[in-house]
């Protein structure tokens, strides 16, 4: 299954290369991101190599971070700790960004200055905590040029980024994925009907598919919502909004429906009737 694997933000083209260097212990060989079985209190070491094919030195930004599905049902790897918890249940094993260390710095972030027509190697360190995992633990790589006004508070220049997976395995056995409908509301504020789904285990949750469909009293849709073929990474929650058919949600009694279904899911219905005031 692909994750991600290089470029992730491109307006005229990159010029710089990231290459991936995989360990020993890489369990899918066939792809360019880190799938790798480890063992609980060991330290793993991860390294790449940025190459600036430019005629000018340039600043890179390179940061280990906990993967994330926003709520477009995308994976992302570029959220702080702070910009990822609203998407996470809270009962992941742990953080990819909390046990990483960029370049001996101690911290899951570092800048690199690469000079023109060379190539500078970034080592990440993992410290794999000594309590055993059941299932995966899903982070990433980035690698983001910073704006030369902006190096100081290492704001990114989102002309082109790369972005690689990380996954951690420490069994051979996965957990079969549950994925639970949740937070089934009206928001006040943006006058929209909203739900939750939430993969509250240590595995991947795969091909999801999610239909929402909101009924007034006369059985007219009035908002809908649907997605194909998406992925949630493990324990994580992703907020998704049903889109208007046409007017804003007046006040009335609705019918709020949710299916889902996935590979290694069992399909699930949800209704709720919901009340505008």
């Amino acid at each position: 299954m692909m994750l991600s694997s290089g470029p992730v933000v491109a307006a005229d083209g990159p010029d710089y290369d990231v290459e991936v260097h995989l360990p020993e212990n890489q369990m899918k060989k066939s792809i360019n991101y880190w799938w790798l079985n480890v063992k609980p209190g060991t330290t793993q070491r991860l390294s790449l190599t940025i190459a600036n094919r430019s005629n000018e030195t340039k600043v890179f930004l390179v940061s280990a971070n906990t993967a994330i599905t926003n709520s477009n049902m995308t994976i992302d790897y570029s959220k702080s700790n702070k910009e990822a918890t609203p998407f996470l249940t809270g009962k992941q094993p742990f953080l990819i960004s909390d046990v990483s260390d960029v370049n001996g710095t101690g911290k899951n972030t570092q800048q690199m200055t690469v000079k023109a027509g060379q190539s500078k190697k970034a080592t990440i360190k993992l410290q794999i905590p000594k309590r055993k995992v059941s299932g995966l633990v899903l982070g990433g790589i980035n690698v983001s040029e910073v704006s030369p006004s902006h190096q100081d508070n290492q704001a990114i220049n989102n002309v082109f980024g790369y972005s690689y997976a990380i996954v951690l395995q420490e069994s051979k056995k996965i957990p079969d994925p549950q994925v639970k409908v949740a937070s089934m509301r009206f928001d006040t504020q943006m006058k929209q009907f909203t739900f939750e789904a939430q993969n509250v285990t240590n595995s991947l949750a795969k091909k999801i598919q999610v239909k929402a469909v909101l009924t007034d009293s006369h059985g007219h849709k009035v908002a809908t919502y649907e997605a194909k073929e998406a992925t949630i990474v493990p324990q994580g929650v992703v907020k998704l909004l049903l889109k208007n058919k046409d007017e804003a949600i007046g006040k009335g009694r609705y019918k709020f429906k949710v299916t889902l279904s996935g590979q290694h899911l069992k399909n699930k219905t949800v209704t709720r009737y919901i009340t505008v005031q």
